[in-house]
């Protein structure tokens, strides 16, 4: 965006992604497909509290805006939608969408349907979901 504002609010959104969705999701599969040991029982549901509480977060934010900062599509929606395309499409994971986050699913094919995102969510999955490293 050209604006600084926009441009701050996209960033920050970045960072909120990276630090409470993403690594949410690593934290479960990570030692899966890493061959890393697992994270305590306890770790575990931390993280995926914080993982709920943040898609609280963005479903709110969606009820004020179209996409996370305005109403045209930024590398932060990128980010987000891609997170999940990975995620449900490689992984058979259809559950990181609570079903009481009607915005949530929209936004997702909202952005999906933008111009040119298709060719941004191509990427190949490990055959058979099998680890990275064996």
């Amino acid at each position: 965006p050209k604006c600084e504002k926009a441009r701050a609010d996209v960033n920050r959104w970045v960072v909120f992604i990276q630090l409470n969705l993403y690594l949410a999701i690593c934290y479960d599969l990570y030692p899966r497909f890493f061959k890393m040991k697992p994270k305590g029982a306890e770790e575990l549901k931390e993280m995926f509290e914080k993982y709920n509480k943040s898609i609280v977060a963005v479903e709110k934010q969606l009820g004020k805006t179209k996409f996370l900062v305005g109403d045209k599509v930024t590398v932060a929606d990128l980010f987000l939608v891609s997170i999940f395309e990975f995620f449900a499409k490689g992984f058979a994971f259809k559950t990181f969408v609570p079903e009481d986050c009607p915005k949530l699913k929209a936004y997702l094919d909202a952005v999906r349907a933008e111009p040119g995102a298709a060719e941004v969510f191509k990427f190949e999955h490990p055959a058979e979901n099998k680890p990275y490293l064996e």
